[in-house]
């Protein structure tokens, strides 16, 4: 019977010293809130990204049908000037016209321009948020190896635990 309690003692003291090096139950509560903040976060993340690649993507879309107009506006405009006449009578026409043109390409000088800032400043709001993706990815997969690590650890301190008290 002395050998039982004495086995027992050291059962528990062995027990005692294993669980003294485990994180606390509140430890193990704090990585589950951060792990399921981080979820979340990336959900967040993840969504925006989504909504940015496609307000990008219309934005690309939107500014190439306006060339596509300006473009038609132009040709348009050209073939009127050609329609206006020929010879001598088309050469002062020419000339009259000439500010008109040179506005109209001005303007769609700048119009361009304008929509490939748009875009220019989209793409690099996705490459930010891809960025933070990235990383939230990155402290998720972190978090769900540690929540993991800790429940293997608790689950086999449970198991040993109670073998060691069957006996």
């Amino acid at each position: 019977m002395l050998l039982f309690v004495c086995q027992a003692r050291e059962d528990l003291q062995q027990v005692r010293s294993e669980v003294a090096g485990l994180p606390s139950s509140g430890q193990l509560r704090l990585v589950a809130v951060e792990r399921d903040e981080a979820v979340e976060g990336l959900a967040r993340v993840t969504a925006e990204g989504e909504r940015l690649r496609e307000r990008l993507r219309l934005a690309e879309e939107s500014g190439a049908e306006e060339r596509r107009g300006l473009q038609q506006q132009v040709e348009e405009l050209q073939g009127q000037l050609q329609e206006v006449g020929g010879g001598a009578g088309r050469a002062a026409s020419d000339r009259q016209c000439m500010p008109c043109i040179e506005f109209l390409v001005l303007q769609l000088s700048g119009q361009n321009a304008s929509l490939s800032q748009r875009i220019s400043s989209q793409r690099e709001t996705v490459s930010r948020l891809e960025t933070e993706l990235q990383s939230s990815s990155e402290a998720l997969a972190k978090c769900r190896a540690d929540a993991k690590q800790h429940g293997s650890r608790a689950r086999q301190l449970q198991v040993g635990g109670a073998g060691g008290w069957g006996m």
